[in-house]
């Protein structure tokens, strides 16, 4: 039975301090290992929640620019 909010082929995708789990949602807090800069495509990450491992595929950095007037 799916889940509500992951879509049918199983990936989610979210920011850095609350990706979902792509088995049961429950956000996961992945800040400690972009610390340790273990965030590679093919890392494995285990769920907090529901203990089942998903694998990162894919990593997309957003660059934020901040202007002042002049």
């Amino acid at each position: 039975m799916p889940v509500p909010g992951i879509p049918a082929q199983g990936t989610t995708n979210g920011p850095l301090h609350a990706v979902p789990c792509a088995h049961c949602g429950a956000r996961q807090d992945l800040r400690l290992l972009d610390e340790q800069k273990l965030l590679d495509m093919g890392q494995g990450v285990v769920c907090d929640h529901c203990k089942r491992t998903s694998r990162i595929v894919g990593v997309r950095e957003t660059k934020v620019i901040v202007l002042r007037q002049m």
